[in-house]
């Protein structure tokens, strides 16, 4: 990321954190869980941690990073309301 030109690693370093923030708030855990911690590709605008999936919402009207977390396909609940895998089939 220090390669690119400065306000391009602005805009680079707001999509990594809203995706890493959009993570740990569908946990529920907040920072507790590490945002930081999350691997976010350079350039990603969707991806998966653990057992969310995040995805960057995009709009003409609206220029700044947004982006929205929830359960990814394949898994459900336990009661303690964490995320686990299930298995198809």
């Amino acid at each position: 990321m220090r390669a690119l030109p400065e306000r391009q690693r602005a805009i680079q370093f707001a999509y990594i954190w809203t995706a890493q923030e959009a993570c740990v708030k569908a946990t529920g855990r907040g920072f507790a869980d590490a945002p930081w911690n999350i691997p976010v590709p350079l350039g990603a605008r969707t991806g998966r941690w653990r057992s969310w999936a995040w995805h960057h919402l995009t709009h003409p009207a609206c220029p700044y990073p947004l982006c929205l977390a929830g359960p990814a396909s394949g898994t459900s609940s336990d009661s303690s309301g964490e995320r686990t895998y299930r298995q198809n089939g």
